[in-house]
């Protein structure tokens, strides 16, 4: 797929997945390049993204994620009290946020 391209996979639960977008291959400084900033930014290195990757366009849901839970057994995060719905999802791992 091209770089920036914007597309929705089909889920085998039915429905259209998350917009997603097409980050490219490429490289960047990453740290503190001003000196503004805190030493945990440093020291500034270059990063190579080796391939092109998607990203979801938007952040996902807890709609979108508790559909993800249940299609995948997995456990649904506590929202703190702040509510579900639309809201970005919050209070999951790596590895969930991964899968």
């Amino acid at each position: 797929m091209k770089p920036g391209v914007v597309f929705r996979d089909w889920l085998r639960s039915g429905g259209n997945g998350p917009e997603m977008v097409v980050i490219p291959a490429s490289k960047f400084r990453m740290g503190d390049t001003r000196g503004k900033h805190g030493k945990d930014e440093l020291p500034v290195h270059e990063v190579k993204i080796q391939k092109p990757f998607a990203v979801s366009r938007y952040e996902v849901t807890f709609d979108q994620y508790d559909e993800f839970a249940k299609a995948t057994d997995r456990k649904l995060p506590d929202d703190e009290g702040l509510g579900r719905g639309r809201q970005p999802v919050i209070r999951i791992s790596w590895n969930d946020a991964v899968a």
